[in-house]
Formats: C-alpha cells, sequence, structure tokens
C-alpha cells in the first residue's frame, strides 16, 4: 500500500477567511479585523467594538438561534454610530446615524443570519441579512 502525502503552500492557508468564536460577551480588538465572527451558543451575548480606525471590518454570523428573549448586541463606543441598511425577511430596513449604536440579533435570528460592519473613518457602515421579521435591529444604547 502507498502513501500519497498533501501539502499545501502557505498561498492557499491565506486565502482561507480567518474565524473567531464568541461564547460569551467579549470586547473585539483591530487585529481581529476581517474575520468571520461567529455567534454561539443561544443566551445573549454583547460584543463590543474597539475605538475605529478607518478600514476596520468585521462579518458577525449566527451559529446558534438565540433563546427566547435573547439578544445578540454589537456595540460600537459612544462616539460612533451605524449606517446602512438590513433585509429583514424580505424588505430593506433603513438604519439611520441618528443615535444607533448598537445592532442586534434578536430571538427571531437565525442561522446563516450575518451582519457586516466596516468604518470608513465617520460611521460604520453595516449590510445584514435576517431571515425572520424583526431579526435584525440597530438601537441606542
Amino acid at each position: 500500500m502507498s502513501t500519497t502525502v498533501v501539502t499545501t503552500s502557505n498561498d492557499v492557508k491565506r486565502i482561507l477567511q480567518k474565524q473567531k468564536a464568541i461564547i460569551g460577551s467579549q470586547s473585539l480588538t483591530n487585529a481581529d479585523s476581517g474575520k468571520v465572527i461567529l455567534i454561539q451558543g443561544t443566551s445573549g451575548k454583547i460584543v463590543t467594538l474597539p475605538t475605529a480606525e478607518l478600514g476596520v471590518s468585521y462579518k458577525f454570523l449566527i451559529k446558534n438561534t438565540p433563546a427566547s428573549g435573547q439578544v445578540h448586541s454589537i456595540r460600537c463606543t459612544p462616539t460612533d454610530t451605524f449606517n446602512g441598511s438590513f433585509i429583514v425577511n424580505g424588505a430593506k430596513v433603513a438604519i439611520a446615524t441618528s443615535g444607533n449604536d448598537a445592532v442586534n440579533f434578536t430571538e427571531t435570528a437565525a442561522k446563516g443570519d450575518f451582519i457586516e460592519c466596516y468604518f470608513d473613518g465617520t460611521v460604520w457602515q453595516v449590510f445584514g441579512v435576517g431571515q425572520a421579521a424583526s431579526s435584525l435591529t440597530a438601537t441606542e444604547i
């Protein structure tokens, strides 16, 4: 019986998207920029974004549906805000910059729902998709 050895180059490893699992409330760093943040578990979590730097970005992905009454909240610093839109249950939901410093996965969020955040130097630009009505929201803390 012969053995075949398969190796991967560093080039292949570099194209794989990096991930970070969140199992409890946590603060991210700018070093986490570009990662897919997997939100795990059914209890509510607060994920705090770092002091914003131009070009910092994250993609948050629901791995487990939140339990009844639970919310996974992504929060920026009080001096920053979110702007953009969500597609929720097939409908566009606009997010105005006035006062929105948290974007949330509610208890109706499902596995695969996501929110992308990108800091453009002024505000956090966000886009997300939620399968069910009210699954993604933007609020003021």
